[in-house]
């Protein structure tokens, strides 16, 4: 490989989609080393599953319940990104809302300029 696509390979954004579970925490530290040894910045993504918003006996319970986790997931970001931070590694984090939870990760990747997921 020649120096100009080493270059160019090398990632300024990494996208890390995360659920708190514990082989999230392990792909945590390990997209931390790989921030910290290329000086890039870390994003990390958690979306919370979207409900239907029709109106029913049953629909406050699943909008309280949706914004309870939003504002959980909000909590441990922010958590996350201050470890980080302390270590070193510029962070930010985004909770998004959807049902199609892969193609929402696709569109933070874009709206974020993510260079390597």
């Amino acid at each position: 490989m020649s120096d100009r696509h080493a270059l160019e390979s090398i990632p300024t954004k990494i996208l890390l989609p995360i659920d708190f579970s514990p082989s999230s925490q392990a792909a945590l530290k390990t997209a931390a080393d790989l921030a910290l040894h290329f000086y890039a910045e870390l994003f990390l993504v958690n979306v919370v599953p979207s409900f239907s918003t029709f109106t029913s006996e049953y629909a406050v319970p699943l909008v309280q319940f949706q914004q309870e986790e939003k504002t959980r997931a909000e909590k441990h970001l922010a958590k996350a990104c201050a470890v980080l931070t302390t270590k070193g590694v510029k962070a930010g984090s985004s909770v998004e809302v959807a049902n199609d939870i892969a193609g929402c990760i696709l569109e933070v990747a874009e709206r974020e300029r993510i260079d390597m997921a």
